[in-house]
């Protein structure tokens, strides 16, 4: 809504700008004025426009990493992220803003374990409007998502439908280290689980930045909770 309010601010200005200067021109009678008036309020407005574009979405950034010890920090309180990002993304009008503004909700409702409202919300987000590597982590996080909630199935479905994107951003900063995350989650859904732990330990220590914790010990727990089941499994059939 705010980035909306700036759009209109924007366009009242360069309008008036335009009525301005056509009056000053039609008093002095410059010759062509018309014309030169016309190119400098359309160039003006495209790039004025294209500014605030470029600054909100800084803004929006340095808001998103302001309140993120709320996600992950000691002073973790979803809820509340949920409620200011939600503002964030009410204040928006770019996809990119939206989009990431979503997939931080999503996961607040993950960490909760709110696995249904976490799916509602990437599903609420406009995906085909993204462009790498933001729609690549789009899919991680929704891969991610669905393996956490249990359902393997559709986990692994995402994982093979984007095989190809995931493989490309292996060795990215930050998303690599989710893209080796769910490789862990696709060899738990397929009960490949020798040697897993010592995997997890290597890769954890490759991949072993804060904004990383939650996650693997998201995928530590589920590894155990496996473990445990095949381990009663055994004994019942014993």
């Amino acid at each position: 809504m705010i980035q909306t309010i700036i759009k209109i601010v924007n366009f009242v200005l360069w309008f008036s700008i335009a009525i301005v200067t056509g009056v000053v021109a039609a008093f002095i009678k410059v010759p062509n004025m018309d014309i030169w008036m016309l190119l400098f309020i359309m160039f003006g407005y495209f790039f004025s426009s294209l500014a605030v574009d470029v600054l909100w979405s800084m803004y929006a950034q340095k808001k998103m990493q302001k309140l993120q010890p709320l996600l992950l920090g000691q002073q973790r309180n979803p809820p509340l992220y949920i409620k200011e990002i939600g503002k964030l993304r009410d204040n928006s009008r770019g996809p990119a803003v939206r989009a990431c503004c979503g997939v931080n909700i999503a996961c607040a409702y993950s960490m909760m374990g709110d696995y249904a409202s976490a799916k509602g919300e990437m599903l609420s987000i406009k995906y085909k409007r993204l462009r790498d590597p933001l729609l690549t982590n789009y899919w991680i996080s929704y891969a991610q998502l669905h393996f956490e909630s249990g359902d393997y199935y559709n986990g692994m479905r995402v994982c093979e439908e984007q095989a190809a994107k995931f493989e490309t951003y292996r060795e990215h900063p930050v998303l690599g280290g989710y893209v080796a995350m769910l490789d862990f989650y696709k060899r738990l859904a397929k009960n490949d689980t020798e040697g897993i732990e010592e995997a997890m330990a290597a890769a954890r220590a490759k991949w072993n930045a804060d904004i990383y914790r939650e996650d693997w010990e998201k995928l530590e727990e589920i590894r155990k909770r496996q473990k445990m089941s095949k381990e009663c499994e055994g004994q019942t059939k014993n």
